[in-house]
């Protein structure tokens, strides 16, 4: 079988690939009949994979999901997985290293041709109200490189193509 766009252009990071993103029974799912060209790396693992060792310990997202839609364009889904408690501060932290990681993998690897959106997003088996409405408070947005992102939080199961048409 020939390797697909997403896998060629980022065959440099092809330890990290994963065949699922999912952790403790919390998971985001691809859907079943599902035609797109899509690459799911470990954030972890792209960490050590980067050469300045100021970013090899840092703080990743579990998954870092890459689709290349059927009308070419790229969407990027930034997801952490939580079986147990949730700690904004903490997400925060992950999330926003996972983006700038992520927003230099796709300037490396010449992925920022594609038109490009990018979800962030948190999978929770159960949400403590108190942590979720810090989360998802207007204030607490990502940024990278000038731009703001938001951040969704939803039930482990969600799929992936639920997230890129939300």
């Amino acid at each position: 079988m020939p390797m697909s766009y997403l896998q060629t252009a980022l065959s440099k990071y092809t330890r990290a690939i994963l065949s699922s993103c999912e952790e403790n029974k919390c998971a985001l799912k691809k859907p079943k009949e599902w035609t797109h060209d899509t690459l799911i790396l470990k954030g972890e693992d792209l960490a050590k994979n980067i050469k300045n060792d100021t970013e090899k310990n840092i703080k990743m997202c579990d998954c870092i999901v890459f689709v290349l839609t059927n009308n070419d364009t790229l969407r990027v889904i930034i997801a952490e997985l939580k079986s147990k408690t949730v700690h904004a501060n903490e997400l925060m932290e992950k999330l926003t290293n996972s983006g700038k990681l992520t927003m230099k993998i796709i300037e490396e690897c010449k992925l920022n041709n594609f038109g490009m959106k990018i979800r962030f997003v948190v999978l929770a088996k159960r949400w403590d109200n108190t942590e979720k409405r810090v989360l998802l408070d207007k204030n607490k947005t990502i940024r990278i490189d000038g731009e703001k992102y938001n951040i969704l939080a939803k039930r482990c199961g969600i799929t992936i193509e639920d997230v890129i048409n939300l």
